[in-house]
């Protein structure tokens, strides 16, 4: 299928040796089940309780904010890093935790810790639209519409890909920019609420 390395874990803008009661400051991005606002400005999700895991075993306390942009990050189209890639690369927290994408421009600004999960190029759609849909080929002679997040490396990817069926998907959401969304959240309930394909990695 289409694979793209993705990390649920750690970035760190340097190697720690010993992190043994020294105190983190991380960056993230609100994006469920991996991050959730939580009450009193926390966080809680399937990335929180691996951090807090990983707080336990390795001794260190941290504080999370949550970035400011609210994009997980690339390079915008003057080279500079954006979203929790450029408070990593401005040294302003010292890792960020979230559903984030392993990517070579990433990898120009931050180094990612190993990977643990791998994820395929997929597509959220209501159950009542999916229909005898089994593939994107499928959905490419659909009545849906489909988009994705608006400068994600699931876009990148899509843009790259050597597979005629993406690039055919990928043609139709350039051509249709008002199919990109601007957070996760919102081609969620896209998805939920109209004929419309969220696709993801």
């Amino acid at each position: 299928m289409y694979s793209s390395k993705c990390l649920i874990g750690l970035l760190l803008t340097a190697i720690l040796k010993c992190v043994h009661s020294v105190d983190l400051r991380g960056v993230t991005i609100v994006s469920p089940p991996f991050v959730m606002k939580a009450h009193n400005n926390h966080f809680e999700g399937y990335a929180i309780d691996l951090l807090n895991e990983l707080s336990r075993i390795a001794k260190f306390n941290y504080t999370l904010y949550p970035t400011p942009d609210d994009r997980y990050g690339s390079s915008d189209k003057t080279g500079k890093p954006t979203g929790m890639i450029q408070e990593l690369f401005m040294r302003r927290a010292d890792f960020a935790i979230g559903d984030l994408v392993v990517s070579t421009i990433r990898e120009r600004y931050i180094d990612f810790s190993e990977p643990f999960m791998d994820l395929d190029l997929s597509a959220l759609i209501n159950k009542q639209n999916v229909g005898n849909m089994t593939s994107f080929a499928h959905l490419l002679h659909s009545n849906l519409t489909y988009g994705t997040l608006r400068e994600s490396e699931t876009y990148r990817f899509m843009s790259m890909s050597a597979d005629l069926t993406i690039q055919n998907l990928q043609r139709y959401i350039f051509m249709n920019s008002y199919n990109l969304v601007d957070s996760r959240q919102e081609g969620i309930e896209r998805a939920r609420n109209s004929n419309y394909a969220f696709i993801q990695v």
